[in-house]
């Protein structure tokens, strides 16, 4: 079978490409030797290039069987579609015209049948205008507004569009000759940097960037006049226009491909996008696969800085577009399914703090084959600037999360940090000295990388002092190595001294023994999500956060002192993963934006433990609690508690103990025992645990 395609869009381009895969033989025909450029090559495909009337186009149809001829021209070229459907029907080849989806949206400010209408209208308001309807229609707009010097034409860069932009008085400095189509940001600065107030565009749809146009000027105020698609119109000569999946069936091809709208096919659970990790960015580090794939692309998504260290490997056809987040590129493929080879560009490695795993948890891409190539990784290069193994090295990231910096440091011989500028370094250097004054570190070694793999380049040993006073460009990118060769592997014991801690006459503190017990009672996990009811000294929310260092610590406390003084201990320890909460224990554990408990210890309950308990199970019918008790009386009413709890299976497990602890004392040449307060020890969980 043969096919014969009047390409001069995106969509006729890929159904080329569609065709000519399916083993179809397809001549495709452009007007432009420009556009002749853009269309694809294949054994299955012949290019012709050049505008044709009626009886060229007939006596090229003439020369094979075609059995269908597929009018893909833009749907704003009436004349060659009259041309081409003339040609078909001296030729008796049954022609078929793909439309193109168009939606515009209702809040345009004006919509009009014609560029005639379009300019009148536009000829009685003021402002610059910045038209993007091609340079055809620019004679007839320049006719009909009389101040050639608020037009700002973009236009196709080639020498026709040119000349016709110099015919009709455009002034030279408000040309822009650029292939689209352009992103919403590419458009934004464009239309700001004219000074338009006013777009002037045609109903071109997605493929042509319709979107992006009016989304960008809507950003900037300014008013919105479009062109109507003629396709729409009832009386037009493409009215009764065919999809991409209703030709396709036509020539025999099945479920090849989705429709203009995005909807699923059978083809779009065959396509394929490809995540390219390109390490720091320096091209001399890309491996071969990585640019072959680069250079095979016809859309590259990422960030602006990511983008421009692969501009020179991609193919002259290939669109750049800045979007990074999964979610946002699933929705701009949805609008452009003539974009088959899709590539995501990400900084460093696509295993390494990445965006990649997102693109498997997005719903639209479960229908894709996802190839994932990796990068060097930043922690990979600097280990080797340095000479260093980076096997046993802690991996942590400042850049957009939070973690328990001097923590990981304290328990790590070695810890990896990327950060998000100079200001984390600066940051981590007053607490990095903050914590080695207090005796929580010893002493480290810090080394900076900065603009890892470029000219630029500098990686040094680097002091505390140093880091505080960082002068390096803020914008930079940086990674940090802190060495910590007395680094402790405690597991999950609490191993604080009463004298470690601030304190104060006035408010009590759970002693080591008893704060020992406890903790084990409730054995933490390093993840745990902890409260602590009744925080005093704070001494437990600082060992619990020593304890569950990758967890969350919440220390509440309704006096003010009391509070302080936690908030205090908890900064000397230099810990990152404690919240001190001055409030009601009540009106915390009612707060929904707090996550739920893993672990809670009560300390101090005022008059509310019953509440206090019902609203932790509650939070977490699994939660596991503990409470302390020095009185009998706090005793008695914690066994009420527990009996009716027991009795509706609200909870299981419950442990009871009463610790009494002597310390020994010197007096003189002899050594007493000293009697500390009997405390009851109370544990259990909840009844989802049982």
């Amino acid at each position: 079978m043969n096919v014969f395609i009047f390409a001069g869009t995106t969509e006729g381009r890929s159904l080329a490409e569609i065709i000519s895969k399916n083993k179809i033989n397809c001549t495709v025909s452009a007007a432009t030797e420009y556009g002749a450029n853009l269309l694809p090559r294949g054994e299955n495909i012949e290019i012709l290039c050049g505008r044709m009337d009626c009886a060229q186009m007939a006596e090229k149809l003439e020369k094979k069987d075609y059995a269908f001829v597929i009018d893909a021209t833009h749907p704003f070229a009436d004349k060659a579609s009259e041309e081409i459907k003339k040609a078909c029907e001296l030729t008796k080849t049954e022609y078929l015209r793909l439309a193109r989806n168009t939606d515009c949206p209702s809040e345009v400010d004006a919509l009009f049948d014609s560029l005639s209408e379009a300019a009148q209208w536009l000829e009685g308001k003021s402002g610059r205008i910045f038209v993007t309807t091609g340079s055809k229609e620019l004679p007839l707009l320049a006719q009909k507004i009389s101040d050639k010097n608020r037009i700002f034409a973009r236009v196709l860069p080639t020498a026709e569009s040119l000349e016709i932009c110099m015919k009709a008085g455009i002034p030279q400095g408000q040309i822009i000759a650029m292939q689209g189509p352009f992103s919403e940001k590419m458009n934004e600065v464009q239309f700001e940097e004219s000074g338009a107030e006013i777009l002037l565009t045609k109903e071109s749809g997605a493929a042509g960037g319709f979107y992006e146009k009016i989304d960008a000027a809507e950003k900037l105020g300014m008013k919105i006049v479009v062109i109507r698609n003629p396709e729409k119109h009832g009386d037009s000569e493409n009215s009764s226009a065919h999809t991409v999946e209703e030709i396709l069936e036509k020539i025999g091809i099945q479920n090849a491909c989705s429709d203009l709208k995005g909807k699923a096919s059978s083809a779009q659970k065959n396509r394929a996008i490809s995540l390219v990790g390109i390490g720091m960015g320096n091209e001399n580090l890309f491996t071969q696969k990585m640019r072959a794939i680069l250079s095979e692309a016809d859309i590259i998504f990422g960030a602006a800085r990511i983008l421009k260290s692969v501009e020179n490997l991609k193919s002259g056809k290939c669109r750049l577009e800045e979007r990074y987040e999964a979610s946002k590129i699933a929705d701009f493929l949805k609008n452009h399914p003539e974009f088959m080879r899709p590539v995501v560009v990400l900084s460093g490695d696509t295993g390494f703090f990445s965006g990649a795993p997102k693109f498997f948890e997005e719903e639209f891409f479960k229908d894709y084959e996802i190839q994932v190539e990796s990068g060097i990784s930043s922690p990979q290069y600097l280990a080797s600037r340095l000479g260093k193994p980076w096997q046993k090295w802690k991996f942590l990231s400042l850049h957009g999360a939070k973690c328990n910096y001097i923590e990981e440091i304290r328990r790590n011989s070695a810890c990896f940090f990327i950060l998000s500028g100079a200001d984390d370094l600066k940051m981590l250097g007053e607490k990095l000295e903050l914590a080695v004054q207090n005796g929580i570190l010893s002493s480290v070694k810090c080394y900076i990388g900065s603009n890892l793999s470029y000219d630029v380049e500098k990686i040094i040993q680097i002091s505390l002092k140093e880091m505080q006073n960082f002068s390096g460009i803020k914008k930079s990118l940086h990674v940090l190595l802190v060495e910590n060769e007395n680094a402790v592997s405690e597991g999950g014991l609490p191993l604080l001294e009463d004298s470690d801690f601030t304190r104060t006459e006035e408010i009590p503190m759970t002693k080591k023994e008893i704060r020992q017990l406890t903790l084990c009672a409730l054995g933490l996990s390093k993840s745990a999500v902890f409260y602590d009811i009744g925080s005093g000294t704070g001494s437990v929310s600082v060992e619990a956060a020593r304890i569950a260092f990758e967890g969350q610590v919440y220390a509440v406390e309704r006096k003010k002192d009391a509070f302080m003084l936690t908030k205090e201990n908890v900064q000397k320890f230099c810990l990152e993963n404690v919240t001190c909460i001055h409030a009601e224990a009540s009106d915390f554990l009612d707060d929904e934006a707090v996550p739920s408990p893993t672990h809670a210890f009560i300390g101090g309950s005022g008059k509310n433990l019953s509440e206090i308990i019902r609203l932790l199970l509650k939070k977490n019918p699994s939660v596991r609690i503990a409470a302390n008790f020095v009185s009998l009386e706090g005793f008695c009413e914690m066994q009420a508690i527990l009996k009716n709890l027991e009795e509706n299976h609200e909870i299981c497990a419950p442990e009871i103990k009463q610790v009494s602890v002597n310390r020994v004392q010197r007096a003189g040449e002899f050594h007493l025992m000293k009697a500390q307060n009997p405390v009851w020890i109370v544990s259990f969980s909840g009844a989802q645990n049982g």
